[in-house]
C-alpha cells in the first residue's frame, strides 16, 4: 500500500470508527473490527503509540462481547503480541503469544492454520530470546501445521520456513560448530532460497 493509499485508508477507518461507535457502541464486534483494522494500519506505519491503545481496546471489547477464547479476541491478542515484538518488548510478546496459543488450542479445531500462525509468532519470540531449542519445537510444529492446513506454497508456510532458516543461523552463531548451520541449509532448500 502506498503512502497516499494509507492516508486514504486511515481517513476511511477513522470515519467508520466514529460512525460505528455512535451507532453500534464501542464494544460492538463490528466496531471492534474497525478498531483492530485501524490499529493494524498504524502498526504498518510504526505508529505504535497510536496502535497499542486501539489494540487493547479491541482486545478488551472482544473479550467482553465474545469471550476471551473467541477467535476474534485471540487474533487481536496475537496482533498485540506482534506489535510488542516490533517495539522490542520481546519477553512481553512471548507471554502474549503463549496465551494466544493456549486460547487457540481451546477455541479452534485441531490443525487450524491460526494455531500454526500463533506457534510461528511464538517461536520467533523464543528465537529472539535465544531460547533456541524451544523456538525450534514451536517453528517445526508451526510449519507442519501450516503446510497441512494451507499448503507448502502458501505465504505463511513459506514465511515459517524462512523463520526456521533464521533460527538455525542464529543458533549456529550462538553455538558454533554444533551443526545448526546444516539446519539452515536444509530449510533453505525446503524454502527454495
Amino acid at each position: 500500500m502506498e503512502r497516499g493509499q494509507e492516508d486514504e485508508a486511515e481517513e476511511l477507518y477513522r470515519s467508520a470508527l466514529r460512525i460505528r461507535r455512535a451507532v453500534l457502541g464501542p464494544r460492538h464486534p463490528l466496531t471492534l473490527s474497525v478498531t483492530n483494522n485501524l490499529a493494524f494500519l498504524y502498526r504498518r506505519q510504526a505508529r505504535w503509540d497510536e496502535a497499542e491503545p486501539l489494540l487493547r481496546e479491541a482486545l478488551e471489547g472482544y473479550a467482553e462481547a465474545l469471550g476471551p477464547d473467541h477467535p476474534n479476541t485471540l487474533v487481536v491478542r496475537s496482533n498485540l503480541g506482534e506489535m510488542q515484538h516490533e517495539r522490542g518488548r520481546v519477553a512481553e510478546a512471548e507471554r502474549t503469544h503463549a496465551a494466544t496459543i493456549e486460547g487457540f488450542a481451546r477455541a479452534l479445531p485441531e490443525g487450524h492454520w491460526l494455531h500454526g500462525l500463533a506457534l510461528m509468532r511464538h517461536g520467533v519470540c523464543l528465537r529472539d530470546l535465544q531460547r533456541h531449542a524451544e523456538a525450534e519445537a514451536e517453528l517445526l510444529g508451526a510449519h507442519a501445521l501450516l503446510v497441512e492446513a494451507l499448503g507448502r506454497e502458501n505465504l505463511r508456510s513459506r514465511r515459517c520456513a524462512e523463520e526456521l532458516v533464521d533460527l538455525y543461523e542464529a543458533w549456529e552463531k550462538a553455538e558454533p560448530g554444533q551443526g545448526h548451520g546444516e539446519g539452515a541449509e536444509r530449510w533453505r532448500r525446503e524454502d527454495g532460497r
